[in-house]
């Protein structure tokens, strides 16, 4: 075989360069802007200005500013509906499905809009807020980032010694990144704001998100998806490697050089291609930035755990009736259903912590020797408001694995509140196969008993703190189980602290007992998964029943709990008293949170009798040098009466 050398003269590869570093812009920024870019670029007669500037980068940013500002204004609700579909929950076989899911919601919330301001203005103004809510930090996100790019790219090209391919590609890349970590806290902004309809409880500005993120979750909350941002900056290397080798491929089969609709079509086919390839980490990375009110451990691959299972549940949810059990098929309602752990301990559970134990399972009872799996899981352990709701559930364990398969069950956070609802609603339900099978347990932790334990060590005691609170809940609740007679030989635990000393300390209390303690229980057992659902409706329909019932609450919405939810900061602040602050089993008085709040409401200073001094009318010599914090006038109280 003959061997064949190419020399490409300078005039080729410079073109070859312009190619790689035009494919990568392109990848990166889109083609609306690329194309607006090459044809300020290619203008002859650019105004006197410009003209004279043409050598210095600074046009570059000019460029990137203008193309920038056209392609967002003109592609803003496109970029909307495809950072909803991003974060839409589950998936659909009917094509289009979540797509008009969206546009219903945006149509529903301009609708909205439109009756509340008393139909002022035409409605398709509403639907124009809705659709083009967000824009500002997208400007600025877009028009910073072409601005940046060019700028950093002219830059880094001076760097470079030799003119070549690679260095070439090494100045793209560098601008890229270096883009990505720049404007990433505007990127985190965007998607926030344009996830969710303009409302009370949304953020009501950028600056407003700024501030509420920076408060609530930290500054290194401004960089969350940074890793799978970067993936977008390698997408045009990717493109240009399917490209050369489809042209390649159609050159040789050919055996002639193609036409310009051939290369077009081989171009579009390369971008198609590489955009396919990198599309699921634009997924993972809007969904590492959007709204985190659980304050969860949030990676990539847990988010993409997550995605997994949740688009599992929802394919099964659409099977027929026959492959799935539906709450329907039994005759309830889940708006009428609460479940015994409320229900039979209402009337106190909102002042004092409290237990309950389902009966032993059928299929458990009757096989008293046949092995048990027992799961552990908590709910609302980071809210500043509501309890925390320990739950724990067993079955035989050649029943556990019917558990995921049969039902579903998974993690509680990446099921739908009414699909939580109706598992629960299931094993609750005393003629059904879940209820014969499975056994639960639920302590249900109040604000008070939480925060009592947490300040201890203001009265001098040592601190109580929370993962000792978890840890003898969770013993409490196994010993209790094995106590009635249950065979329990396997425990498999939701962390709480480090799992190797925790795996530790319950294996010394349950000797005779295999206990593994893990991350991510919950979305790898399903006997934890259930345990999971059992706490996590427990703690919902407890808020709910706060919401009803307490006076102090008024019937307004508590939300989530969580400190970053905009509706629970809100009830905060506006139900906060000076002197008491807030209902003692309703609020975490030991979280921070509550602190803070208490201090911005002007918090009365407390002075207690036995700390002062009593005035007795008249001061000693040393008295006068050492004057005391507070004084008690004693004419202040009453004389005693003798009754």
């Amino acid at each position: 075989m003959a061997n064949y050398q190419i020399t490409l003269s300078d005039e080729s590869k410079e073109t070859i360069n312009k190619v790689l570093d035009y494919s990568r812009t392109v990848a990166h920024y889109g083609f609306i802007p690329f194309i607006l870019y090459l044809g300020w670029q290619g203008t002859p007669n650019k105004p006197n200005l410009l003209n004279l500037l043409s050598p210095i980068p600074s046009v570059e940013v000019v460029a990137g500013l203008v193309a920038g500002f056209a392609t967002t204004l003109t592609t803003h609700p496109l970029d909307l509906i495809k950072i909803r579909l991003q974060l839409a929950e589950g998936s659909s076989s009917k094509p289009f499905e979540l797509v008009s899911r969206v546009y219903h919601d945006i149509q529903k919330s301009a609708k909205a809009g439109y009756e509340a301001h008393g139909r002022r203005y035409p409605k398709v103004l509403y639907s124009l807020q809705q659709y083009y809510r967000g824009v500002g930090p997208n400007l600025i996100g877009n028009v910073s980032a072409w601005a940046t790019y060019f700028g950093l790219y002219a830059e880094f090209k001076k760097m470079v010694a030799t003119e070549n391919s690679q260095n070439y590609f090494a100045a793209s890349s560098l601008a890229g990144v270096s883009t990505s970590l720049i404007t990433n806290p505007i990127w985190v902004l965007k998607t926030r704001i344009l996830s969710t309809p303009k409302s009370k409880t949304s953020y009501s500005s950028t600056w407003d998100g700024i501030r509420k993120i920076y408060k609530n979750e930290g500054i290194l909350t401004f960089w969350k998806g940074t890793i799978p941002s970067l993936f977008s900056v390698f997408q045009g290397s990717l493109q240009f490697t399917f490209y050369d080798h489809a042209k390649e491929y159609c050159h040789k089969r050919q055996g002639k050089e193609l036409s310009s609709y051939q290369y077009a079509a081989l171009s579009v086919m390369a971008r198609t291609l590489s955009m396919i390839v990198v599309y699921p980490t634009q997924v993972i990375k809007s969904r590492l930035q959007s709204y985190n009110f659980e304050h969860e451990s949030r990676t990539m691959l847990s988010v993409g755990r997550h995605i997994d299972i949740n688009d599992n549940n929802m394919s099964e949810a659409d099977e027929p009736q026959t492959k799935k059990a539906k709450i329907s098929d039994e005759g309830m309602s889940i708006e009428k259903w609460t479940p015994k752990s409320i229900s039979e301990i209402k009337d106190k559970f909102a002042f004092d912590s409290t237990t309950y134990h389902s009966p032993i399972p059928d299929a458990v009872a009757n096989n008293p020797r046949e092995p048990v799996s027992l799961g552990v899981d908590e709910a609302g352990r980071g809210p500043v408001l509501g309890p925390m709701v320990y739950g724990i559930s067993y079955c035989l364990e050649s029943y556990q694995e019917g558990l995921k398969k049969k039902y579903g069950f998974a993690d509680s956070k990446t099921l739908k509140d009414s699909r939580r609802q109706e598992l629960f609603q299931l094993i609750d339900q005393e003629d059904h196969e879940l209820h014969r099978n499975v056994g639960w347990a639920t302590c249900t932790m109040t604000a008070k008993d939480i925060s009592s334990g947490m300040l201890r060590s203001a009265l001098g005691q040592g601190a109580y703190n929370l993962n000792e609170q978890a840890h003898d809940t969770t013993i409490a609740l196994i010993s209790e189980v094995i106590k009635s007679g249950v065979n329990v030989r396997k425990i498999f635990v939701d962390t709480v602290g480090p799992p190797a000393a925790y795996q530790a300390k319950l294996q010394r209390v349950f000797s005779g007992v295999d206990v593994t303690v893990t991350k991510k229980a919950d979305s790898i057992y399903p006997i934890v998964s259930t345990a999971s659902v059992v706490a996590k409706v427990t703690r919902d329909l407890n808020l709910q029943f706060y919401e009803k019932n307490l006076e102090v609450v008024k019937g307004q919405s508590l939300g989530s709990g969580y400190p970053s939810d905009p509706t629970t900061s809100k009830w905060l602040k506006e139900n906060v008293d000076p002197v008491f602050g807030w209902h003692h089993g309703l609020v975490r008085f030991s979280w921070q949170t509550a602190k803070d709040a208490l201090e911005k409401a002007g918090a009365a200073k407390v002075i207690y009798e036995e700390e002062c001094v009593k005035d007795k009318g008249y001061k000693d010599v040393t008295e006068m040098f050492n004057e005391p914090d507070c004084l008690i006038d004693q004419s202040y109280y009453a004389k005693p009466v003798v009754l």
